[in-house]
């Protein structure tokens, strides 16, 4: 028999009992939907948490002020801790492996939208800035800053472009001026950052708004007041930049010593994407794995309704299989024509099943806000097992049915 005619009378036999054909074949959709949808979460997942880890790079290492918890925080006290201009000097200067420190700091003063009420933050920052976070100037919108503008401590600033939607809508900010507590600041520039970067506490880039560290220094000196209490802290951040990415382990190591000398009292946080990174990505990796097993129970479990209707549908057809025998059919006939119906079932369940999981993973991404990823090879893998599965459990229904006796099979009523 040739292989369309096989095909034939595959189509025939399964569609002479739809209902069955289509019981048999749910649990092959099921299986695969489910491999599919939860492989395509589990890389939305993967990609997403990996994301933020390397919007800014794994050659950087980031450092945060932390508040003691045995600091008083009477009202209108002073309080001190956290990173300091001589960290910064230490780290710029003294380690080998730095290509650069961007240092950043919190003025604890905002702005209200007019459209939401939504509070924009004023930070300090080093003029490095864009480069280590990736951003550039929104559709050519004026400049950010430069070393002059620090050493002369200029009154300028740079705005998210967020933050300049919503404090002057369609209307160009360049040049105007904002006010902050008696301090006017002039608006030289539009910064976009296209990952949507958030500095820790959640303060997105976008709706920030920036001066240079040294203007920040000339006004507010070393206290500033954040409602409650006059913060004594000279950078609430600093990134800094490795050379040698075959290096940071090392120069981790020797950024925690250097912080458990100079502050004991654990009021300095350090942070390293690059391990975070390989943990995230042993975590996704074994994640990917018990979602891929557990979807793969469906589709054991489809392999074995598949065989069950395959035994069912044979001791139905003695009298078709014995009346082909008796016409001239070999037993391989019958073996091929059984393992092609098992097979033509599962391979279209595992065609209607990646359908379906490739439609479940976009209503996800669509009202669970999540981000999905398609995964072409998963696809082509879960085709090849919906049509494995027809293969190892259609051969023993097939070779039941290839054994039987003609003159046997006439008989059977």
């Amino acid at each position: 028999m040739k292989v369309h005619e096989i095909v034939i009378i595959s189509f025939e036999s399964l569609w002479s009992h739809p209902f069955r054909a289509i019981l048999a074949g749910l649990g092959v959709v099921f299986g695969v939907g489910a491999v599919i949808a939860m492989l395509s979460i589990s890389e939305g997942a993967k990609q997403a948490s990996l994301q933020q880890i390397e919007v800014l790079g794994v050659n950087k290492i980031l450092l945060k002020s932390e508040k003691p918890d045995d600091i008083s925080t009477q009202a209108y006290s002073s309080i001190e801790f956290g990173l300091t201009k001589d960290d910064f000097k230490h780290f710029d200067t003294v380690l080998e492996n730095v290509d650069g420190v961007l240092p950043i700091r919190n003025t604890h003063l905002a702005l209200e939208s007019k459209r939401d009420k939504e509070k924009i933050h004023l930070f300090a920052c080093g003029v490095d800035l864009m480069n280590f976070t990736k951003s550039n100037i929104f559709q050519g919108q004026g400049r950010f800053f430069v070393e002059m503008d620090n050493r002369q401590k200029s009154p300028v600033c740079v705005i998210g472009k967020n933050a300049a939607r919503k404090l002057y809508d369609f209307e160009n900010p360049l040049g105007k001026k904002i006010f902050l507590k008696g301090n006017s600041f002039e608006i030289i520039g539009i910064l976009e950052n296209p990952y949507s970067y958030s500095l820790s506490g959640g303060y997105d880039l976008n709706n920030l708004i920036f001066t240079t560290i040294g203007t920040a220094q000339a006004i507010w000196r070393d206290s500033i007041f954040n409602g409650s209490n006059f913060i004594e802290t000279d950078y609430d951040f600093l990134y800094i930049r490795v050379e040698n990415e075959d290096n940071i382990v090392n120069t981790s190591n020797r950024i925690r010593k250097y912080l458990k000398d100079t502050h004991p009292d654990g009021d300095v946080s350090i942070e390293v994407p690059f391990e975070l990174l390989k943990q995230r990505q042993a975590t996704q990796k074994i994640f990917s794995i018990v979602m891929a097993s557990i979807a793969s129970i469906s589709l054991l479990v489809g392999g074995i309704g598949i065989m069950n209707i395959m035994l069912a549908n044979i001791y139905e057809r003695m009298r078709e299989i014995g009346t082909r025998r008796a016409l001239g059919a070999t037993r391989s006939n019958i073996l091929i024509q059984f393992l092609s119906e098992s097979v033509l079932l599962t391979s279209s369940g595992g065609i209607i099943g990646i359908l379906l999981g490739v439609a479940l993973a976009k209503l996800v991404e669509l009202y669970g806000g999540m981000p999905t990823v398609i995964s072409w090879m998963a696809v082509l893998i879960s085709l090849f097992v919906s049509v494995f599965i027809g293969i190892v459990f259609g051969t023993f229904p097939a070779w039941k049915a290839a054994k039987l006796h003609p003159i046997e099979a006439l008989r059977h009523e």
